[in-house]
């Protein structure tokens, strides 16, 4: 594997609109991905990976699967038409496999967590996200 240019280190960080600390909070309910509407995920950056943690008091089901000490990894960009996606594996209810969705940030800045990584819009498996 090639080793990263260093312009292109680090992918999360000071500058970065989606700084490690940064909660969301979901506008929208979408059971395709196990999201209800007010369900908060809290970014966190640690020295190995950056990772999205549910909110444990969240209505949705992400939160029986995912945890602080078992959070969704981040594992690094995703080609897209959208500003940029990060590619997340999520066990969407507990005992489930691991389900790829994206965590998108759209060119216009907003966020959404969904399951095309072009995010249409139009699609039950789509949900917005508030900053």
């Amino acid at each position: 594997m090639a080793k990263p240019k260093k312009k292109d280190k680090p992918w999360w960080g000071i500058g970065d609109s989606l700084w490690g600390g940064e909660t969301f909070e979901s506008k929208e309910t979408k059971p395709l991905i196990g999201v209800v509407a007010g369900d908060k995920f809290r970014v966190e950056k640690g020295p190995k990976n950056t990772t999205l943690v549910p909110h444990p008091k969240n209505t949705g089901t992400w939160k029986d699967s995912h945890s602080k000490r078992k959070p969704i990894v981040l594992s690094g960009r995703v080609r897209t038409r959208n500003l940029r996606a990060f590619k997340i594996m999520v066990k969407i209810t507990k005992g489930s496999n691991p389900t790829p969705l994206f965590l998108i940030e759209r060119k216009n800045r907003t966020i959404a967590l969904s399951d095309d990584v072009n995010d249409p819009g139009s699609s039950g498996g789509t949900a917005s996200v508030e900053r």
